[in-house]
């Protein structure tokens, strides 16, 4: 099987020459990361460990609340800062992801040596940071 024969080929292609255009006047390419990646890409010495994904966080915040785990996150964190304190959130999101704990692998350093113009995340994990660094 080749890699042209992919379905998304035609998609690849053109992201690779986004990332490698030396032209000043193009933009380039940019790319977000999220949990999925930070939970594939990094190890805390516990094979059966993995980062916590939205709905693991949900499910702390509704048991607190009483609510449904299945709500809109935003809504539910939202709704955990006004019955809570901004600060309480903060405390479990932190106890939540243990970033401490996590090690980033190799699949960020692969990653951050693509010629990227903006690396971008929504993650509480300071994964990429430390890759970075």
């Amino acid at each position: 099987m080749s890699i042209k024969s992919l379905p998304d080929y035609p998609l690849l292609k053109k992201l690779a020459e986004a990332l490698w255009r030396n032209e000043t006047s193009y933009q380039g390419a940019a790319i977000m990361v999220g949990s999925g990646f930070s939970r594939s890409a990094a190890s805390s010495g516990d094979i059966n460990s993995k980062l916590p994904l939205w709905n693991d966080l949900l499910k702390v915040l509704s048991k607190d609340l009483g609510s449904d785990p299945w709500g809109d996150p935003l809504r539910i964190a939202e709704e955990y800062s006004s019955y809570f304190g901004e600060q309480a959130l903060k405390d479990v999101i932190e106890q939540t992801v243990n970033d401490p704990a996590w090690i980033p692998g190799d699949l960020y350093g692969s990653l951050l040596k693509l010629p990227w113009t903006e690396v971008l995340t929504t993650n509480w994990d300071t994964l990429l940071e430390r890759a970075a660094s």
